[in-house]
């Protein structure tokens, strides 16, 4: 009797990761992995998690797009967690800083859509990259640009009126984890019109950093 025909090995981590991972599979993983994380609070575990999706070739920028979209819809979310996990992941390089800015440019492309059914999605966003460019974890420059340059489906976000409210929630989160001066000194270093973010009706209303900090 001949030998049963030996099974074909299991591919190896970088064959995995080469062949990528669906945005649908990234999607559902990242669904559980964010229900575990919101009930146990484990953030060394939600890493080691984060870390298994990457050997198994999920693209980091669609985790980061993931994690925002299936929060919104988790009745157990925690955003300041969320914060936290999206800071500690990009300390460990986990997630790079390209990974959150396109991660981020697709959801604020779709932002007036999602803020439909979620009103509060853009101050939400805005919180999680306040905290992001507080921890040190998001350059705020290319965040203004992409925020300043982003496209709903009838008009920009910054005519809608929903920059405002992403930028607004940025710089309060912010403040709330840094003093005003390390606000404002950040700001100004990143060489960004704050004005520029909000409808040209509402622009004179705009003071400075300052302002929005205090409001």
């Amino acid at each position: 009797m001949s030998a049963a025909p030996a099974s074909a090995p299991a591919p190896a981590p970088a064959e995995a990761a080469a062949a990528g991972m669906s945005k649908e599979d990234v999607e559902r993983k990242t669904k559980g992995l964010l229900s575990e994380f919101y009930s146990a609070s484990d953030l060394e575990e939600a890493k080691t998690c984060v870390g298994e999706l990457t050997e198994g070739g999920a693209d980091m920028s669609e985790l980061v797009e993931a994690m925002f979209t299936v929060s919104l819809d988790l009745k157990t979310t925690s955003w300041p967690l969320l914060s936290d996990l999206l800071a500690s992941l990009a300390k460990a390089e986990l997630v790079s800083s390209g990974d959150v800015q396109k991660g981020v440019r697709e959801l604020l492309n779709v932002l007036d859509d999602v803020a439909v059914d979620a009103p509060k999605a853009p101050a939400q966003l805005g919180g999680l990259l306040g905290a992001l460019v507080a921890e040190g974890a998001a350059e705020l420059k290319p965040l203004g640009q992409h925020i300043l340059e982003a496209e709903g489906e009838d008009e920009t976000i910054v005519a809608s009126g929903t920059a405002g409210k992403v930028v607004t929630a940025l710089l309060r989160e912010w403040g709330s984890r840094a003093d005003a001066e390390a606000v404002n000194a950040g700001w100004t270093a990143a060489a960004l019109e704050l004005p520029a973010f909000f409808p040209e009706d509402e622009r004179a209303k705009v003071v400075d950093v300052s302002s929005l900090l205090e409001g």
